[in-house]
């Protein structure tokens, strides 16, 4: 008999996290039989590969090692570009290294790294384009963007297709999901069971319209968002091993999904959240080195995180130049295209004449009071700046907090609940431009929606579509309303209103929590429960499931064939 040799890897050398035991240990990149290691996604500044904590060993199977992901940083030719995003990299690793501590939050992190010219890792970098630094962490099967944006067969998935012992506990769950799926999407769906590979969006548009139907839908994207509210809310919370933190890049490409795998298939379906370059804890955005700790902070996006769809508007603002009169910790905000002002927003001072009256060196203070008149801003900051004079060249940086991370999950939830709808145009059209077009200031949530719902300023502005999901069904008022309240501030109903700090402080940090509330009575009995018709395998977790145990084409479910065998 042939001695089985073990499978080629590449070996890397890694720094453990502080925990009384070893500070130094090794993971594998494992490579597959066409030669390459096994890539689970990239982005535009890092590459994740698959790895395992143990060396390949002939004797053992894939279910008794431990597979985990590492993050690698992409290079580029331009070298400047390349040093800024191994700047957020590290920023993104120093965030994970100290925040994934709280496991039931965020992906948990298990060290760090440079890969070396080491053989195996100099071609590594030289194949894939990359830097060095890197950091490994626990394995997710995919992002919620991949269970919404991808329609293909759940099995193919680099990570199901590389490890066969989650395949086929993947290919049980899907065989003993099948009948109840067939039958879910014949009562329910506009699909074909068994010739169709769907993403979660178009399992979301194939939902009938029927009144049960509509039920069973807006019941499946709740469940989905909560748990996302459940894991903000424990974010924002205060504890007594952690302040309150936000994230400021919330978006499904950054919630990852997880899953037990048993020997009867795959359970307990949980998400987790990634990428914690941009998280900071509240006092660090109370004092601004979350928002001037890039360099280059003038650069459009360096001072705030967020991504495309998702982000806030003081995420989407770019730093915006004015010219002030300063005296003491009083200013005058003068220019023709004045950006609009708020508490908790900054001022930087880039000119000046120094005051010399041993003012703070800090060149930029929170603004804590604001007052508009006749186009001109009066602010009050927190300290003085070092500067003083009636020119002085200034920036007016918008300010993040927990408002940040409430408005990305009220786009979730508009993402979710319209099947794929833009959730930026959905607040410019019917948010934003909405005192400009009908000529009236918004009051409160209730009736900027009892507007929107009424259409009275519509059809001038053909965009009744963003308030329907791609069916053409009008979004339920108890919904829209809690996204409206996740999208506005400082207005009569909505989730977040100034304070002193800005949208800093308990109230607004408690906001998850009263959002989780009113999604839970949406959910209830007298809105939308989930109807005794559908099967009860799956009442819970139902758009994961039938995303992820969806039949593949020419799936025998397990429990036909035993009934067959039977008879």
């Amino acid at each position: 008999m042939c001695e089985r040799k073990p499978s080629p890897s590449i070996k890397i050398d890694v720094e453990l996290p502080p925990s009384g035991g070893a500070t130094r240990g090794t993971v594998f990149i494992p490579i597959n039989a066409q030669g390459t290691p096994t890539e689970l996604g990239s982005g535009r500044s890092a590459q994740v590969f698959l790895a395992q904590r143990t060396p390949p060993a002939p004797e053992l199977d894939s279910s008794q090692t431990e597979f985990v992901a590492i993050k690698c940083l992409l290079d580029d030719e331009n070298e400047q570009y390349a040093r800024s995003l191994e700047l957020r990299f590290d920023c993104e690793k120093d965030g994970a290294k100290h925040f994934s501590v709280h496991a039931n939050t965020f992906i948990r992190y298990l060290g760090e790294g440079t890969l070396s010219q080491k053989s195996g890792q100099k071609e590594l970098m030289k194949n894939y384009g990359l830097r060095g630094p890197f950091y490994v962490m626990d394995l997710a099967y995919c992002t919620l963007n991949d269970l919404l944006d991808t329609s293909v067969s759940w099995p193919t998935l680099p990570a199901y297709q590389a490890l066969p012992h989650a395949q086929e506990a993947l290919k049980k769950s899907q065989d003993y999901y099948a009948d109840d799926i067939k039958s879910f999407a014949s009562n329910f769906l506009d699909l074909d069971p068994i010739n169709t590979s769907p993403s979660g969006y178009e399992i979301l548009r194939a939902f009938k319209t029927t009144r049960e139907a509509e039920l069973v839908r807006t019941n499946a994207v709740l469940q989905v968002v909560l748990e996302i509210v459940y894991l903000i809310k424990q974010l924002h919370a205060e504890t007594d091993i952690k302040p309150r933190l936000c994230h400021r890049d919330i978006k499904p490409g950054n919630i990852l999904l997880t899953h037990a795998i048993n020997p009867g298939g795959i359970d307990s379906f949980r998400l987790r959240l990634s990428d914690l370059g941009g998280v900071a804890n509240e006092g660090q955005l109370r004092g601004g080195e979350a928002t001037f700790r890039v360099d280059g902070w003038r650069t459009p996006g360096a001072t705030a995180p967020g991504s495309e769809f998702y982000r806030a508007p003081e995420q989407a603002a770019h730093p915006r130049e004015v010219r002030l009169s300063i005296q003491g910790t009083r200013a005058v905000v003068k220019g023709s295209k004045l950006p609009e002002i708020g508490v908790g927003d900054w001022i930087a001072v880039v000119g000046g004449q120094h005051d010399g009256s041993g003012a703070s060196a800090e060149r930029y203070q929170r603004v804590t009071e604001v007052e508009r008149c006749n186009g001109v801003y009066h602010i009050v900051l927190a300290n003085k700046l070092p500067v003083t004079g009636d020119d002085v060249v200034g920036f007016v940086i918008k300010g993040t907090g927990f408002h940040t991370d409430g408005y990305s999950v009220g786009a979730i939830l508009y993402d979710l609940l319209t099947g794929g709808r833009n959730p930026e145009q959905f607040y410019t059209y019917c948010i934003r431009m909405y005192d400009r077009w009908s000529n009236q200031s918004i009051e409160s949530v209730d009736a900027l929606v009892e507007v929107l719902l009424g259409k009275r300023w519509l059809p001038k502005f053909q965009i009744s579509e963003l308030l329907t999901d791609t069916r053409g069904k009008v979004l339920p008022r108890i919904i829209l309303t809690d996204i409206v309240r996740c999208m506005t501030r400082d207005i009569s109903s909505s989730y977040y209103q100034v304070t002193a700090d800005g949208f800093l402080g308990e109230a607004n940090g408690d906001a998850m929590a009263n959002l989780e509330r009113s999604l839970l009575a949406a959910m209830s009995a007298e809105h939308y429960p989930c109807p005794a018709s559908v099967p009860p395998s799956l009442r819970d977790d139902l758009l994961l499931k039938l995303r992820c145990f969806w039949p593949c084409p020419q799936t025998v479910s397990l429990r036909a064939m035993q009934t067959e065998d039977s008879g």
